[in-house]
Order: structure tokens, then C-alpha cells, then sequence
């Protein structure tokens, strides 16, 4: 049995990132950048207007008060999307909308709030300021310019600049192709009647919103039944079409636990198989080929811990994700209350943290049994209480781990 520390080295040490590919702008969101991205135009592509008004020359304009305006002759109208078809010369101005390009000669947009039409006129109540309320050509970026580095994430705002930039596709690190294996004689999806000694299967259900909270669909097998063909057939086929296969249930020591076996039947090589740790002890990871292979135990509230703590970081630097970025934002609180515990194994709580005036404290919640998800509903950390601590006092510092849902997760 390894600690926990050295479980999460071992898995992470593992994974490479996969093999870039070349997306569709729309395809890549929430993807990693595998090369630098360069812009295919200036950007703004052309100078515009800031505002809605008049294009105007500012030495036209520098005698106008609101007493005594100067008059210009209005010469056309330059909308967005519009190609002006004539320039502003002396005594001249373009009404002009914002985004519409400035004609030639102009070099400044009096705002319609300073301005009057009066036919073809146009009365100036202000002097204008050479280059105001202009957006102009490349001030943001130039046509060639690195707009996205390397191992950037594109996050909404990258996806706009890259459209805005003219990208139509970019060089991306890989989803992973994840398959989820629930087993269980006892197991039966939601929304079907329950016989006596069944259950509904709710691992799948949980391990797909967590995996979709990273941009990743996962393929979510019908429930296995405990039955060594049944799960060699379906473990056998994950392996050749899966970068990470996710197996629930069956890993312990149970007469009826026969999936590590199964693993072993299709050639997988066993990194680690227990942990330190409370919940999930019997957590299993292992490899065949291009495939990483996790067995998780199959209560619910350690199916899901496990996947926060070793398998969402394994996703993430696959998918290209810096390894600073990869696990749990990580904090110290001061413990409200007294918890109780054994020593010689790491234990995962389900908790609540706050900032209080005092600093971020946190509070153990009550059911923390492995089968209970209430308090894991509940929960917007886990509370990390080490293996070398023997019961631990109300007041004592320990670490957090903020779960990704959280509204406090920054």
C-alpha cells in the first residue's frame, strides 16, 4: 500500500500529453494550444469610429464653440459595413456610425452630441482632437503577431480573439477518449423500477458531470454484471478505443471482486493497487499501451473523491494542462470542530470553508461514510487530515482542497 502522495506521482509521471491535432475554432474550446497561434489580419482591420457622429479634419473644427459652431457640408453617410465613397476634404465631414471605416482625409469623429443637422449641413458646437473616438488600424495587434502562446487555454475570451484575429482552426492537445465501466450485479439505471437487492447506478452519472466539466464526453457503459466474460468483453474492448479507462466497483477482495483479475487476464500492467487513504483505499491504476486504466471502489462518495484527487489531474496534463494548474486549488484552514480519525492512513473529508474575520475556517460535515453523497452535495472542499495524526483538536491548521464546483473555488 503506497501514500497518497506517491499514488498522484506515479499516475502523473505516466501521462504524456496526447498527440496534437489540428481543430476547428469551434471545436476547441476548453483545449490546450500545442503552438503558437498568429493573427491573419490587423487588428482593428482598418481604422473605424469609436462612436456614432462625424468624420471631420480637426483644423476644420478648431474655432467651433456651442455659441458659435462651425458649419460643414455633410458629403455622405458611412455606415458599418459601408466602403465610403467619398473622402472628407476642407469644410467637409461623413456622418459616420461606430464600427464604420473613416473616410480618407478624416482625422478626428465629433460625437452627435456636439453636432447638428441642419439639411446638408452639419453645425460643430466643439473643437475636435485629432485622432478621437478613432480605432485605428493594428493598435491592438498586427497581421503576424503571436496572439495565443503555447499552453494557453482557450477560455471564451481566447476563442473570441482568435476569431476575432481570423483563425478558423488552431493545433490543439487531445481530449482524452474516456470510457466509464460501472459493475455490479446489483446495479440498475435511474428511472427503472427496482427489484429487491438492486440499486441505482449513480458513479456513471457523477464521473460524466465531473469529466463534463472539462470539456470531455465520456462514454458511459451499461451497468456490468459481476460476471468474469462479462467484464473481460467489456474491459478487453475500452482498452483499444480509450486513452483512459474508468472501471467502478469490483477492485477490493471481495469472492465477487473480479475485476483486477480481468485486468491482469488483458495483459494490463499493475502500477499500484491501494492507497493510504480513507475513503477509496483500494484505488487501482494501471497501463496497457496508449490506455491508463483506473479501477475505483465502488461506493459513491469514494468514486467520486478518487477522481478529483488522481484521475482529473491524469485528464488534464493529457490534455496539455501545466502541471501547476492540474490539481486541486489547495488552502489552510483552521478547523471548527474536533474530528476523530486513525492513524497511519490520509483521510479525505467532505467539509464547508469560509473566510470569516478570523481567517478561512473550516467545518467537517457530518456523514462522511463512503456510501453518503448528502454531505458531498454539501461539501466545497475536502479536508485533507494526514496519516500521522491520531484524532485531530478544533483550532489546528489543516489543508484543503477547494472541489472545482465550488462557488469559493478561485
Amino acid at each position: 500500500m503506497i501514500s497518497i502522495k506517491e499514488a498522484l506521482e506515479k499516475i502523473l509521471a505516466e501521462q504524456l500529453p496526447g498527440e496534437p491535432e489540428e481543430q476547428k475554432l469551434l471545436s476547441a474550446s476548453g483545449c490546450v494550444l500545442a503552438g503558437d497561434v498568429l493573427s491573419k489580419v490587423d487588428l482593428p482591420v482598418f481604422d473605424s469610429s469609436a462612436m456614432d457622429g462625424f468624420a471631420v479634419r480637426e483644423e476644420d473644427t478648431l474655432e467651433a464653440t456651442k455659441d458659435r459652431p462651425v458649419r460643414l457640408v455633410m458629403k455622405e453617410e458611412v455606415w458599418a459595413g459601408k466602403v465610403p465613397e467619398r473622402g472628407v476634404s476642407k469644410k467637409t465631414c461623413s456622418r459616420i456610425m461606430t464600427g464604420a471605416i473613416i473616410p480618407h482625409g478624416a482625422d478626428s469623429v465629433v460625437i452627435q452630441e456636439e453636432a447638428t443637422l441642419e439639411d446638408d449641413e452639419v453645425l460643430i458646437s466643439a473643437p475636435a482632437v485629432r485622432g478621437a473616438n478613432i480605432r485605428f488600424k493594428g493598435e491592438d495587434l498586427h497581421k503576424n503577431d503571436v496572439i495565443l502562446s503555447r499552453g494557453r487555454v482557450l477560455t471564451p475570451a481566447a476563442m473570441g480573439l482568435l476569431a476575432h484575429a481570423g483563425v478558423g482552426s488552431c493545433v490543439v492537445y487531445p481530449r482524452p477518449k474516456v470510457v466509464v465501466i460501472p459493475t455490479g450485479t446489483e446495479l440498475v439505471k435511474p428511472g427503472k423500477p427496482l427489484k429487491e437487492a438492486q440499486i441505482y447506478d449513480s458513479n456513471s452519472y457523477s464521473l460524466n458531470a465531473a469529466i463534463g466539466q472539462l470539456g470531455i464526453e465520456a462514454l458511459l457503459c451499461e451497468p456490468v454484471m459481476d460476471d468474469r466474460e462479462s467484464i473481460f468483453n467489456y474491459v478487453s474492448h475500452a482498452l483499444h478505443m480509450a486513452t483512459h479507462v474508468i472501471i467502478c466497483g469490483g477492485v477490493s477482495v471481495g469472492d465477487y471482486d473480479y475485476n483486477k483479475s480481468v485486468l491482469a487476464d488483458c495483459d494490463v500492467r499493475e502500477v499500484f493497487w491501494k492507497v493510504s487513504q480513507k475513503p477509496g483505499r483500494p484505488l487501482y491504476y494501471g497501463r496497457k499501451g496508449k490506455a491508463h486504466v483506473f479501477g475505483l471502489p465502488g461506493n459513491p462518495a469514494s468514486t467520486l473523491l478518487c477522481f478529483y484527487e488522481y484521475i482529473r489531474p491524469a485528464l488534464l496534463k493529457y490534455m496539455g494542462y501545466d502541471e501547476s494548474k492540474i490539481l486541486l486549488t489547495e488552502d489552510v484552514a483552521v478547523l471548527k470542530e474536533s474530528v476523530k480519525k486513525k492513524a497511519q492512513r490520509t483521510e479525505f473529508c467532505r467539509a464547508y470553508a469560509e473566510h470569516t474575520a478570523q481567517g478561512l475556517s473550516v467545518c467537517v460535515l457530518d456523514k462522511q461514510g463512503s456510501h453518503i453523497m448528502t454531505s458531498f452535495v454539501n461539501a466545497n472542499c475536502l479536508a485533507i487530515l494526514p496519516e500521522n495524526m491520531h484524532d485531530v483538536p478544533a483550532g489546528s491548521s489543516v489543508k484543503i482542497h477547494w472541489l472545482p464546483a465550488s462557488p469559493l473555488c478561485r
